[in-house]
């Protein structure tokens, strides 16, 4: 009805690796329906990824993910 965008943020704890059936992980995985698009910033030891989770009701590819520059998460590729 009101056609818009709001950006939220949440906190993940590494030390909790549930996901549901849609490889959403916690503290997403039980509100994942409420959103059209979920992006995760991971953080390895390869370096700094976004990586995209849910996109509207597109399936998204295991490997959907933009590396980041760490000194100002900027994209790479």
């Amino acid at each position: 009805e009101f056609n818009l965008e709001v950006w939220f943020s949440a906190l993940s704890l590494r030390h909790i690796t549930e996901v549901n059936e849609r490889v959403i992980p916690f503290p997403s995985n039980n509100l994942d329906d409420l959103f059209n698009l979920l992006i995760q910033l991971d953080s390895t030891q390869s370096g700094v990824f976004l990586k995209l989770l849910k996109e509207h009701d597109s399936e998204v590819l295991p490997d959907a993910m933009v590396r980041l520059e760490p000194n100002n998460f900027l994209a790479m590729e």
